[in-house]
């Protein structure tokens, strides 16, 4: 027989096996993960941190370089050695007739010094040492061949080429635009404003990819109340195993009461989940700070989703 797992034994196996949980959360949020995308026709590669397209139409230099501004990219030229491979990657995938790619270097200044589209030098020797130009006027351009060899052709010639664009990476890895991004937390946050019981919050922070917020120092605790509206509650990821017990974390963190401001006494029913609310002082007009309050897990509220920021 075939069992479920709900997420509320999801959260209670947590606390016994935290890092065999935490690996099933990665898979359950993956779905919800940042997925590189600019264009159907764009390959992206990782280990670059950009996309690529093979253009198997043979253009000359200019016209190649046109083609690659109307699609938002720029014509390739390798930044390093390794990056060259790029074109034998995208001939293997769709382009097994291409033999030659013409690439985003020009003689410019016409003294056989080639220069980027950019602006800057060639970022490493393409040449052996004592090589000869064949062109040295400014019509003269780079063509890199499958077995990774450089060399000179006239920029009036047609060649297949290749299109770069360089990858926006959001800090927040997630494609929800609704996660706030916080520098000293190295966090992003999202409020849910719709109320959810504690753990359909739980279950909705994992579909995101992300976790239930738990204020893991005190950084966190200053910065997330500039996300919070005054005196409403707000799911935490704190509960109680059991009655009398202590308060857990979901990431399996026991909870130290000492100095912690309580709304009403802490002491732990049966089904107690934590709430956060920020005071904020009228006369003073300024907040002063986070108090604490233990509901009925099953009481519909407010919650705050947090992920850790890409370093």
């Amino acid at each position: 027989m075939r069992h479920s797992l709900h997420i509320s034994d999801l959260a209670t196996c947590h606390f016994l096996f935290p890092n065999i949980i935490d690996k099933l959360i990665a898979v359950v949020g993956a779905s919800c993960k940042y997925v590189p995308f600019y264009r159907r026709d764009y390959k992206y590669l990782d280990e670059y941190n950009a996309f690529y397209k093979l253009h198997q139409v043979a253009n000359n230099w200019l016209e190649a370089f046109n083609v690659c501004y109307t699609e938002g990219a720029h014509l390739f030229y390798p930044s390093s050695k390794e990056e060259a491979s790029v074109f034998s990657t995208l001939v293997s995938a769709n382009g097994k007739n291409v033999t030659s790619v013409v690439l985003g270097f020009r003689n410019d200044f016409h003294l056989g010094e080639f220069i980027t589209i950019h602006g800057g030098p060639v970022p490493f020797p393409i040449f052996a040492e004592g090589h000869e130009h064949s062109y040295e006027s400014e019509n003269s351009c780079i063509i890199l061949n499958t077995r990774m060899k450089y060399s000179e052709s006239s920029c009036d010639q047609k060649h297949p080429f290749i299109c770069k664009r360089v990858m926006d990476i959001p800090v927040c890895p997630t494609t929800d635009k609704n996660y706030e991004y916080q520098e000293s937390a190295k966090r992003c946050y999202k409020v849910h404003i719709h109320k959810q019981t504690w753990w359909e919050a739980l279950a909705t922070c994992y579909q995101e990819g992300a976790f239930l917020l738990t204020l893991d120092n005190s950084i966190e605790t200053i910065n997330i109340q500039s996300l919070l509206t005054n005196y409403q509650e707000y799911y935490v990821g704190i509960r109680g195993t059991a009655p009398g017990a202590d308060l857990y974390t979901i990431k399996g963190s026991r909870l130290m009461l000492d100095g912690i401001q309580w709304l009403t006494s802490p002491g732990i029913k049966s089904n107690a989940c934590v709430t956060m609310m920020r005071k904020f002082d009228e006369d003073n007009n300024g907040w002063i700070g986070l108090s604490y309050n233990a509901r009925n897990c099953d009481t519909p509220l407010p919650f705050v989703c947090e992920m850790k920021a890409r370093s």
